[in-house]
């Protein structure tokens, strides 16, 4: 069982947001991506699912967030290494965040 929102997000990145992956969806499939993590956040942490929506807007909000060291090497992934990276994890964090609002308000 997750514990904290950031072992939530770090779960969820490191199973279907590992660099060798991305290229697969990263530039025309990234909000299906997100539609669908947050679902399952929703789904299967529904406790915790506000704080991760939350958790997931400061880091689009801030690249130098300390959680993205633990996700980028969770994910082989410098999300925040670069401009077209940063972009990425900001449509995706965005997406994934306004979704699970969605999803916990019904």
């Amino acid at each position: 069982m997750m514990s904290t929102p950031q072992d939530v997000l770090l779960n969820e990145f490191g199973t279907y947001y590992l660099a060798d992956e991305l290229g697969y969806f990263v530039d025309d499939a990234l909000e299906e991506h997100a539609d669908h993590s947050a679902t399952r956040i929703v789904r299967f942490h529904s406790d915790l699912a506000a704080e991760v929506a939350d958790l997931l807007q400061k880091m689009a909000a801030d690249p130098a967030h300390p959680l993205f060291e633990t996700i980028g090497k969770e994910t082989l992934y410098d999300w925040n290494g670069d401009q077209d990276s940063w972009a990425k994890f900001q449509r995706l964090a965005r997406r994934m965040s306004e979704g699970i609002a969605k999803g916990i308000s019904g």
